[in-house]
Formats: C-alpha cells, structure tokens, sequence
C-alpha cells in the first residue's frame, strides 16, 4: 500500500516488487489488485499513424538533481520524443529551452531512432513557434530551416487542445511514473544515463497497452525501415552574440561560427580517431555546442566526453557479444522479443535475464511443446545476461553434436571443448529430441551455466 500511496503505476510497483523483494508472481496480479482500488477509468479514442508518418515532441519536468553550478536540488526539463505507430521513443534532461539546446536534442533523438519521422507535432513550444493561433501560427525561422534541412514538417497542435499531442502526453507520463517517480539525481548527467539504461531495459521491451506489441519489434519492424534516412551535412547551428554598439541591445542577433558549427577542427577529429576515441569525437562537436550554450564548466565538459566514449565502447561491446553469442539479429540491429504466452512467470524470465542463476552456478531448462515461444525466452535471457555483463553462446544441439564429430575426425576436440566452457552461459536448443551417441559427449567438467530447451516426452 505504500507505494500504492506514493502513486506509483502498476507496473512500477511490479518491478520494484521483482527487484527488491524477488516478487515470482505475474504482473497481471498486480494489475488487477491496483485496479480494484482505482477509480474507473473514461474510455477515449486512439489516433492511430501510419509507420514513420510522425513523432511528437513535448517537455516535462523530471526528478530533483543536483545542479552542479548553483548548488541547489533543482527539476531540469526533460526532452520527449515519441513515434506514434511504435510508441518507441527517446528522452533527455536538460536545464534550458534555449532553441540551440532545442535543436541539438532533436538531432540526438534523430540520431538515436535511427531517422526522421515525415512529421513532428509539438505543443506551440517557444523555440519552435514565435506566435501561437489557432489556425495561422507564427513558425521561427530558424527551426523552419532546420525542418527543412532535416525532412520533417512541423506541425504545431492548436491551442488547448492537447489530446492532439495525446501519445506524447501520455508517453511522457509514462517516463515521469515509472522511471523517475521517488528518485534524485546527484548531476543531469547521472539522470540521463539512467534514462538511457532504462529506455534500453523496461521502455522498449514492454508490451504496449493499445498496440499489444514489444515496442522494439515493432519499431524493428515496421517503423524504422519507414523513417527518412539521417541527411549527410549537418546543420549550420548559430551562436547569439551581442551586436557590437554604443549601448546595450536587448535582443541580441545570430551570427554563424566560423567552424561551420562542429567547433572542431579535422586535425583534432584525426588525433581523437587515432586515439581510438571516437566516440569522444563523434560526441565533441554537441558538446562544444552545448557548453557554449550553457556555461558548462570545464570539469562537467570533460567528464561529459568520458562518458559519451564509455557509453560508446560499451554499446560495441554488447553488439560484438550479441554476434559472437549468434543470438538474432536483423540487419545488424538486436531484436528483443519477450513472450506473454508462455507459462513461466513473467517475473521469473525478466529474474533470469539479470543473470543471476550465472552468478549462483546454477542452470535453466525451459520444457513445453512447440510453438509456446521458448525459443523467443531463450533469445530474451540471452540478450539480458550480456547486457549485464556475461559471455553467451547459442547452439542447437544437433549442430553441437556434429561439431563434436568433426572435430573427434580432426583431432580438435580440446579446442572445441575450451571454446565452450570458456563462455559463462551456454544455450542449448532442442535438447533430447533425439539421442545422441556417447562419442558425441563433452568429456569436461562444466564451468558455465547452461540454458536448455526440449520438448516433453509424449
């Protein structure tokens, strides 16, 4: 009931509930409890959109963070953008709303979803709009052009109508419950990676309520191959300077950096590349942007860049072990599938993909008959026990078992035998099928844990 008090959604209280108290039960059980004690809830129409047809834009506040140049707990903004047909999205905190700050999240978000939407509603935000009207608003010039330059339409809704803008709402209310409710930050920087983590953990692979459908495979899908592709040149961002004068402009004007915008020049780029640090130099160029913008010390700028290269370095790890593994994959993007039909408890897959079982040396075999998605289980505590952390390799035992026999004929059977146990999981599909042979055996003591799948015997 406390957290019930608290106003946390059902599924936050799940989570929690599987995280801290290793709750096993399903979260419809949880749904249904807190259900009973809410009030009905009005039925409303849906806005349904095409794949890649349009995103929509808002700000809202997020958890209390320690702003690191006024020293006070403050509530910076953040930036939300969500695909109507996929619901998939991305966000990002932010102190200001300046409109170079506003077009820099743009190009992350962009960049992040891998395209660009052919429209972008937003709600008549101030560095997209000079005028708000109900049928004639007044565009700024400036995000007009970056609209262009990038191929999206703006479109802002009409004053006080927000259901217009309703899966942004409703998508940014979802961020505010269930990731960053009862939480404090001791810098932005912490808060946005933990967005990060949690849009790659909970937001994407939840099944959505009005589509039915995994967020990412539906992006995966039907979405992303719909978005306009990413433009080749950037765009040619401004700076405001003041004009120089015999008294002070209340306005300033804009004026072009001489550097085209990035801030940097090709011999740096080259000497970061050659460092091997080029998530440091694809990231530096915002950066500069953004400590410009903002007034970013120097110790909050570098630490910023370190991240930016960790949070690189760690995202080509996990996809070099995801290919390693041989877990699915299409077209050189990981597609997670979780499946709601099958009979072990939810909370129990998503407790397996964390890894545990790895740390405790124990092993999982998952039996039922065709068509019941162990396969797909299996695919989605892969892909979870990587993420943590863990080595992982797929193999079906047939193919497992005729590897074995090749190499018994070519004398590599230590080879093989090493390859296998030097992982920390080993997945095993359509085990017991059919017999194996006692010369098709591993003949070495296990050291990883094991992840079975077999059918019943009849």
């Amino acid at each position: 009931m406390a957290k019930v008090d608290l106003g946390l959604s059902a599924q936050r209280i799940w989570q929690d509930l599987v995280e801290e108290y290793g709750y096993e039960y399903s979260y419809e059980s949880i749904k249904r409890y807190v259900r009973a004690l809410d009030r009905p809830v009005r039925a409303v129409g849906v806005y349904h959109s095409e794949p890649g047809e349009e995103g929509q834009i808002d700000f809202f506040q997020g958890a209390p963070t320690f702003h690191l140049t006024t020293g006070q707990w403050q509530r910076p903004w953040v930036f939300r953008l969500t695909l109507c047909h996929s619901r998939h999205g991305y966000e990002e905190g932010v102190w200001d709303q300046t409109r170079p700050e506003f077009l820099r999240l743009h190009e992350n978000a962009f960049r992040d979803l891998g395209g660009v939407p052919r429209v972008i509603r937003h709600d008549n935000l101030k560095a997209a709009v000079v005028r708000a009207c109900l049928y004639d608003p007044d565009a700024s010039e400036v995000y007009t052009a970056f609209a262009r330059h990038w191929g999206f339409t703006p479109l802002p809704i009409r004053p006080r109508t927000p259901r217009e803008n309703g899966k942004e709402e409703r998508s940014g209310g979802y961020v505010k419950n269930n990731a960053l409710k009862g939480r404090r930050f001791e810098s932005l920087d912490e808060q946005n990676r933990f967005l990060r983590h949690w849009n790659r953990t909970i937001a994407r692979l939840r099944i959505h309520g009005t589509t039915r459908r995994q967020v990412y495979t539906l992006l995966l899908e039907s979405e992303l191959p719909a978005l306009k592709p990413l433009p080749l040149e950037p765009f040619a961002i401004f700076e405001r300077r003041p004009r120089a004068s015999c008294r002070t402009r209340k306005h300033p004007s804009l004026v072009r950096l001489p550097t085209g915008g990035s801030g940097m020049s090709v011999q740096l780029d080259g000497r970061l590349r050659q460092l091997r640090l080029s998530g440091m130099a694809e990231a530096l160029p915002g950066r500069l942007q953004q400590a410009t913008g903002g007034s970013l010390p120097h110790r909050d700028f570098l630490e910023l860049l370190v991240d930016d290269e960790l949070a690189r370095r760690s995202d080509r790890l996990f996809s070099r072990r995801v290919n390693e593994a041989g877990a699915d994959r299409d077209q050189g993007v990981l597609r997670l599938r979780l499946v709601v039909q099958l009979k072990l408890p939810r909370g129990r897959l998503l407790d397996l993909a964390t890894g545990r079982f790895i740390a405790e040396r124990r092993g999982v075999l998952l039996i039922g008959p065709p068509g019941v998605g162990k396969s797909h289980a299996v695919a989605a505590i892969t892909v979870g026990v990587i993420r943590a952390g863990y080595r992982a390799l797929v193999k079906n035992t047939f193919d497992l078992a005729q590897d074995f026999a090749e190499a018994e004929a070519t004398g590599e059977r230590r080879v093989l035998v090493d390859q296998l146990v030097r992982v920390d999981l080993l997945v095993l599909e359509d085990f017991g099928m059919r017999k194996l042979g006692p010369e098709r055996g591993g003949g070495s003591a296990p050291r990883s844990s094991f992840v079975v799948t077999r059918r019943p015997r009849p």
